[in-house]
């Protein structure tokens, strides 16, 4: 038994589902069932229940679930203690975003932590959903900024929220409803929305779909697009509307506004910040700080 076949096994116990667990450790479905299957062998009890309708955990899993999160948090921790302890707590900060919407959000943040920071280098980097667990485990001074992430919802990592933003209408100023001062419901289901392809926010997609249903925005009602690029085309040329955080607007063009919608009760996003669990350095926390301070 080795630490990544601990690794797959708490990846098996929190998706209950091996192919999810599988493509979240980035192996095959055979190799996450070997592995499983050989640590059951080695410990001579059976950890999961498997049907062909859910995977549960059996009592041992149980039991082994929990002494083996404690078993990775140790172990994280002693590679952390054997690093560069300085330049883990004081000189460097990676800060990875999704997209350029979010870097540009936290340009001034940045500026400004490095300029009252002088000593720490601090890198923003845009990274493909898709690495950002792997990247943060493998770098202690590394933090993720994004909406819901359902890859960083784990055991393996923290998260502090920074802000909340009430989502608005995002058109194009030729749009029809583009000299209304605020956008009802009722205007919003007449028409199309635009949206991201659910691979790049598979968590916020999910919440997003529950908080159109109140607008009555239905499935059918929505068109998705591959880039950002696409989607404010659509806007700008096609008269969609966007249901989304209002700084995106600032990142399209001239041609793409934001209008608030009129509800009694505005829907919030909140706005976090990644990091590997058991990993608050100072620095982290300064900037976590500054963010919430300037946004």
């Amino acid at each position: 038994m080795d630490i990544n076949s601990i690794r797959y096994f708490l990846a098996a116990a929190e998706h209950l589902n091996f192919t999810k667990a599988a493509q979240y450790c980035y192996i095959t479905q055979t190799a996450m069932s070997s592995s499983i299957a050989k640590m059951e062998k080695e410990l001579g009890v059976t950890l999961f229940i498997r049907s062909n309708k859910k995977v549960e955990l059996t009592k041992a899993g149980e039991v082994f679930y929990k002494q083996a999160r404690e078993i990775i948090e140790a172990y994280n921790n002693t590679i952390y203690r054997v690093q560069d302890v300085e330049k883990s707590f004081t000189k460097q900060l990676t800060v990875i975003f999704p997209d350029f919407s979010n870097a540009d959000l936290f340009a001034p943040i940045i500026h400004d932590f490095r300029k009252n920071n002088p000593e720490a280098t601090v890198d923003p980097v845009i990274m493909k959903l898709k690495y950002f667990p792997s990247y943060i485990l493998q770098n202690n001074n590394a933090i993720a900024v994004g909406w819901p992430i359902d890859k960083l919802l784990t055991s393996e990592f923290e998260n502090a929220i920074v802000s909340t933003y009430s989502e608005r209408v995002l058109m194009g100023k030729y749009h029809p409803l583009a000299e209304h001062e605020s956008i009802s419901p009722e205007e919003i289901r007449k028409e199309t929305c635009a949206y991201l392809s659910p691979e790049f926010f598979p968590e916020k997609h999910k919440q997003e779909l529950k908080i159109w249903k109140k607008y009555g925005i239905t499935p059918s009602a929505i068109e998705y697009h591959e880039t950002m690029e696409d989607l404010f085309m659509a806007l700008l040329y096609k008269n969609q509307i966007s249901i989304d955080l209002p700084f995106y607007s600032k990142t399209a063009s001239n041609g793409i506004i934001s209008k608030p919608i009129s509800s009694e009760k505005p829907i919030l996003m909140p706005l976090r910040i990644y990091y590997k669990k058991g990993y608050m350095t100072p620095l982290i926390q300064q900037f976590i700080e500054k963010a919430r301070a300037m946004l």
